[in-house]
Order: C-alpha cells, then structure tokens, then sequence
C-alpha cells in the first residue's frame, strides 16, 4: 500500500510494509514525545486519487523524538573582490512511527 500525504505544502510518501517504518516530518513543535498525530490531508491511495484530497482516510502515528539533522554548510565568494562568508544551518525534524491507517 502506498500512500501520499501533504504537511505544510510538502508531499511525503508512505509504503506499508511489514516493518515498523519510521520518517522524518518536519519539526512539530507543539507535539512532546509519545503523542499522538494524524494526516488528514491524503492525496493518494495506492489507484485511488483525491480531488484534492480524499475523505474517509486518515493517517496517525506516535511522535518517536525531535532532532537535528546533519549540518550543511554554505559558502558564498565573490572573485576578484576577496570576500567569502560561510554559514551553517541544521534543520530540526519530528520522527513518526507506529503509523496505521484508519
């Protein structure tokens, strides 16, 4: 079964398998570890579309923890003008497990 959902303008995509699958969301703020959340907004399902969205399916999973990933850095130079300017950003994500469909 292949599922795809929208959080906040991003579409994410779920493949049940027999594993207990986990993903990375990004960062819920308002949810601790433990709780409970769900997608409402389902694009797809296996052969079944929605217009946008399809009714009747929900998503919901429990929030594992919160964290940070690698860090990426970023690096801007300007020929000629011996100017660079490096920084770094470490983007902060919600990982979800134990998702069933309802």
């Amino acid at each position: 079964m292949i599922i795809i959902f929208e959080i906040k303008g991003k579409q994410y995509q779920y493949i049940s398998t027999k594993q207990n699958l986990t993903f990375r969301i990004p960062y819920q703020k308002d949810l601790k570890n433990g709780d409970e959340i769900t997608f409402d907004k389902i694009l797809s399902k296996d052969e079944e579309f929605g217009q946008p969205y399809l009714k009747n399916i929900k998503l919901t999973g429990k929030v594992i923890k919160h964290g940070q990933n690698k860090k990426i850095n970023v690096m801007k130079y300007k020929p000629k003008k011996r100017n660079s300017k490096e920084q770094g950003f470490r983007e902060q994500y919600t990982e979800v497990g134990e998702i069933q469909v309802v």
